[in-house]
């Protein structure tokens, strides 16, 4: 008789350790009577998706925040003090210290936009400029297609004396930047003196690519593209093999960074005001 209750008692536990599971997949909707998303829900993203919108677009904010990344090896924050839009519609990209921490910053089309003239209208640049700074506008396509020889697709303005002091403080290029011993760019020198606004543009056409800087002048209209003639800073075409194919993958960014992750050589933060940007598509053109 003891051992039959004994069996009965191990019995009546099992049924009530059956009972109890049953009860908590059914409260907690998991996988079996339940759909996925609730788990993965519950899993933080590492690096979450801001959205800002400037000049009539949709932006990207660059967070690489936890572990550097391109380009230079850097830290890219998105927080509102770093990137942010203020109330005359004007970008502001930044490079601050926080914590013994340098974060720079970065933003990129959620459009792709294709041929056309990109055309971006900063405040005057060289106001409390670095050696080690970096300003670059360019077009990327972040899946590497080894098919072309360009193969992130990137087209560059970049402002910056890379780590050392000279006058030679912007440049035009394509990359790969020394293609076959020959260099696929041209460095050139603009004004640090002048407080002028300033234009940096690019006319992506299929065949070729022209590349200009100018200072603002009275009656010049944006949606013209490029300035009248004897306005121009500097201006220089490309006819070569790195021209890339257009594709639906290609943005168009603006970024503001340090050359090889090194501080400014002044230990200051620095900031970029971005007051506008236009695209012209090319049958407008």
């Amino acid at each position: 008789m003891i051992e039959i209750l004994s069996n009965i008692a191990s019995i009546s536990r099992i049924i009530i350790l059956v009972l109890t599971v049953i009860i908590i997949i059914t409260n907690t909707n998991t996988l079996i009577l339940g759909p996925t998303p609730t788990l993965a829900l519950a899993l933080p993203l590492e690096e979450p998706i801001k959205k800002i919108n400037f000049a009539g677009y949709t932006w990207i904010v660059k967070n690489k925040k936890k572990h550097p990344a391109g380009p230079g090896g850097n830290f890219f924050s998105d927080e509102k003090d770093s990137v942010w839009v203020d109330n005359k519609g004007w970008l502001h990209l930044t490079i601050k210290l926080k914590n013994g921490r340098w974060y720079c910053s970065e933003i990129y089309s959620e459009k792709v936009l294709g041929h056309g003239t990109y055309l971006f209208k900063f405040a005057p640049h060289f106001t409390n400029w670095d050696k080690n700074l970096v300003l670059g506008m360019f077009t990327w396509d972040g899946v590497s297609d080894t098919s072309t020889i360009n193969s992130n697709r990137e087209i560059d303005i970049e402002i910056s004396t890379w780590g050392v002091e000279s006058t030679l403080n912007s440049l035009y290029t394509l990359q790969p930047t020394d293609y076959r011993g020959e260099r696929n760019g041209i460095s050139f020198s603009l004004d640090t003196n002048n407080k002028e606004d300033i234009y940096h543009g690019l006319n992506w056409e299929k065949n070729q690519i022209l590349f200009f800087s100018f200072y603002d002048y009275d009656g010049y209209n944006p949606q013209i593209g490029r300035p009248i003639q004897n306005k121009i800073q500097k201006e220089w075409r490309y006819l070569g093999p790195l021209n890339p194919p257009a594709n639906d993958r290609q943005q168009i960014r603006i970024n503001f960074w340090l050359f090889k992750g090194i501080p400014p050589s002044d230990g200051l933060e620095k900031e970029i005001i971005v007051k506008d940007f236009f695209f012209i598509p090319i049958r407008a053109i």
